[in-house]
């Protein structure tokens, strides 16, 4: 029996906690900096190609070093960032399988240089490398453009667009507020009141955050961004340098007014004395997740030329996704309260044609909650079985599959849920032709079925068509039976036997 790769996963964590320990965490721990090529990028974006033929596709390696985030939560994470990314013409897909890392220093690690090393370590080349942890360095996240993303757990899930803003900035793309995390000093020493007209400039520290790694803080990288004016007068320079994001100078998390389009509540005053509120709905800004949702066209088009012209490593030019022709998953063992042995839990279902993966998901029964099951246990395959090494004995249990391609993570649908009840006397061993035989198992449509047994035997039939319709079970004491196809329709059919030794699972092709 072929054993599948299995990642276990453990189940459970609370949304509110997370939500409460996002509100004490720096929004992006990546400072706005311009770096040389978008830089030359800016003078001229005429110069560069954006497009390659339609939507471009973007390897993405996940690596997890907190138990927490299961494999279900980044899909769904990679759903979101996909719909964040929707109008760029730019998509990700999963760099299978989900790398999991056991490093308490990297799992929480206060410095960008303990970061940095965790990606010198794990990084793959030619995808974007996202590392899932409890503690980014105090950040929702961060992008080290020389190594990878940093993403605290925390600041993902449904609505949030954190891994979005960070794959922004992997992409050459900044803050449109560039240069006012310090104010107007790198350092804050200088005070500003928006009520006045902003400074002509500002300056910014980038030190740790050079295009290679660089670690001596004593040696400061202070840089000079122009504010950008209302009148868009500076807009091809000034700030992140695109003229279709607004002037923003709120460099910390924020609120938007939901009934003014999403604006900030917060005035501020432009060099020339014109009086502005941010644009919340912009995904590079501090806004809200509530707020943002989008890049604009020259957000977009800088993305796609940086991945052209200096990470076309990234491309694999052969990569073109290919949808699940029936993404509807048959399950062919154990279904309908069959017993199991505890120690060795096989599932089995149907293969899916262009699944590159699978999500079983095993749930349990609660006695607070009778009729409601809840997760027990997640896993992730590519094969189309696993093996559970241990399960509690006596006990029922309900299982679905869900199938994904390594780019399709939205509007995933699991199989009905079958169930099974493990027990220490059964086997789960697989029966020989000697032990048990079926035949024919092709036919036509009225002919029978014969079963026969080495041995009067206490056995177990359950025969369901391939859509998982039941057409024929039994239980009793056996040597030999005829069952007669007489009412079934042609098609498939999956005859599942279980005896005291072990079980087999036959197909019939009924014509």
């Amino acid at each position: 029996m072929k054993i599948p790769f299995i990642v276990l996963l453990l189940i459970g964590f609370c949304s509110t906690f997370c939500l409460g320990q996002k509100e004490h965490l720096s929004p992006c721990g990546t400072p706005s900096f311009k770096s040389q090529w978008l830089k030359e990028y800016q003078k001229d974006p005429s110069k560069y190609k954006t497009r390659s033929g339609g939507i471009m596709y973007i390897p993405m390696t996940v690596h997890v070093l907190t138990g927490s985030a299961t494999d279900d939560f980044i899909f769904d994470n990679l759903c979101q960032l996909n719909t964040d990314f929707a109008g760029t013409d730019l998509q990700f897909y999963l760099n299978h399988p989900i790398r999991r890392v056991s490093n308490g220093n990297y799992n929480n690690h206060t410095e960008l240089e303990v970061g940095y090393n965790m990606m010198v370590e794990y990084n793959v080349e030619n995808t974007i490398n996202t590392y899932v942890v409890d503690n980014p360095a105090g950040n929702c996240g961060y992008n080290l453009p020389y190594a990878g993303i940093a993403m605290n757990r925390a600041c993902m899930g449904e609505g949030d667009h954190t891994w979005a803003h960070e794959v922004g900035h992997n992409l050459s793309i900044q803050h449109p507020f560039l240069g006012w995390e310090g104010g107007v000093s790198y350092n804050g020493t200088v005070p500003h009141s928006f009520a006045d007209p902003a400074p002509e400039w500002v300056t910014y520290d980038y030190t740790a955050f050079k295009l290679e790694p660089y670690f001596d803080f004593d040696t400061l990288i202070i840089d000079t961004a122009f504010v950008e004016k209302a009148d868009g007068s500076n807009c091809h320079f000034a700030a992140d340098g695109f003229c279709d994001t607004d002037p923003d100078y709120i460099a910390s998390g924020w609120s938007c007014d939901q009934n003014s389009g999403n604006e900030s509540f917060m005035v501020f005053t432009d060099p020339d004395g014109v009086k502005l509120k941010a644009d919340g709905t912009l995904i590079m800004s501090y806004a809200n997740d509530v707020c943002s949702a989008r890049f604009t066209d020259e957000q977009s088009a800088a993305m796609r030329a940086n991945l052209l012209d200096e990470k076309s490593d990234y491309l694999d030019p052969d990569y073109l996704p290919l949808p699940m022709l029936d993404p509807e998953v048959i399950l062919n063992y154990p279904i309908d309260d069959e017993v199991v042995y505890h120690e060795f839990v096989q599932l089995d279902w149907e293969d899916i044609e262009n699944a590159d993966f699978y999500k079983v998901e095993v749930l349990i029964t609660n006695e607070v909650f009778p009729g409601m099951t809840f997760p027990w246990m997640s896993f992730s395959t590519a094969e189309s079985e696993i093996t559970i090494p241990a399960m509690d004995v006596n006990i029922q249990f309900f299982w679905s599959v869900t199938p994904y391609t390594d780019f399709e993570f939205c509007n995933a649908n699991a199989t009905v849920m079958q169930s099974f009840i493990t027990s220490d006397v059964s086997s789960t061993e697989e029966l020989t032709d000697a032990q048990v035989k079926l035949f024919p198992n092709v036919l036509k449509q009225g002919q029978d079925i014969q079963i026969e047994l080495e041995a009067m035997k206490a056995i177990t039939i359950s025969i369901r068509s391939i859509d998982g319709k039941s057409v024929f079970t039994h239980e009793g004491l056996e040597s030999k039976l005829r069952i007669s196809t007489q009412a079934w329709t042609p098609g498939i059919y999956l005859a599942h036997m279980q005896l005291k030794e072990g079980r087999t699972t036959k197909k019939i092709i009924l014509y």
